[in-house]
């Protein structure tokens, strides 16, 4: 019901917006006085990750109900379940499909 609220309302609710980022060391051989070996990791909230997957969804069935998708294009194609979060979220990712 919340979902729906939110798409209906098209308000996301204001605490799933907020997220602790911590940096991880990527390896841990690596240099731990070289900001780059790090990565940022949040802590975002399971619910937030619900909503934008059902967000997701709805998005991918609306394209492909009105025949808007292009073979080359996976950002929003339900092949690529794995990388739907990343696509979605992401303006810096691509990924290149055959």
């Amino acid at each position: 019901m919340l979902i729906n609220v939110s798409f209906s309302s098209r308000v996301f609710p204001v605490s799933l917006k907020k997220a602790i980022i911590s940096p991880i060391i990527k390896k841990h051989t690596l240099g731990k006085n070289t900001l780059t070996n790090y990565r940022p990791v949040s802590n975002i909230k399971v619910l937030a990750n619900i909503i934008e997957m059902a967000a997701a969804d709805r998005l991918t069935d609306n394209l492909n109900r009105n025949n808007l998708t292009e073979n080359h294009h996976s950002a929003y194609l339900q092949v690529f379940p794995l990388c739907r979060n990343s696509c979605f979220t992401s303006k810096k990712r691509f990924h290149t499909c055959n």
